[in-house]
């Protein structure tokens, strides 16, 4: 019995001695996929250019080969940056996240979303 728990205590002792060198603060410094994502998230909503990202809506048509946003409530229309995204949701409402470049009435788009209503894809 005695020679059991001897050897259960060097079984922990020797168990002990393998962890303590690495302490958790250490072992958080030294992850990589931790550094990387600290690094990688965006800072906030701001974009390079310095301007706020912001949602417009409207219907995406197309109109003279490209495909545009249609605010029909303020009758002003957008250009939009990424057309092959834009294709997809031709003639329904949505809502544009971007940022407005105001020398050429284009959005910057970063996502678009689809407006679920009642009158999604009407003409």
């Amino acid at each position: 019995m005695r020679k059991l728990n001897l050897l259960t205590v060097a079984a922990f002792a020797s168990l002990l001695a393998w962890m303590a060198p690495v302490s958790p603060a250490a072992a958080w410094r030294s992850h990589p996929s931790v550094t990387a994502r600290q690094t990688a998230e965006p800072a906030g909503p701001e974009t390079g250019t310095g301007q706020m990202e912001r949602a417009f809506t409207g219907k995406i048509e197309k109109r003279k080969g490209k495909y545009v946003l249609h605010d029909t409530s303020a009758q002003v229309t957008y250009r939009l940056t990424d057309q092959p995204e834009a294709r997809r949701f031709n003639g329904y409402h949505v809502k544009v996240i971007g940022t407005l470049d105001t020398t050429t009435n284009t959005i910057h788009v970063s996502k678009i979303q689809l407006i679920l209503s009642g009158n999604a894809g009407a003409s």
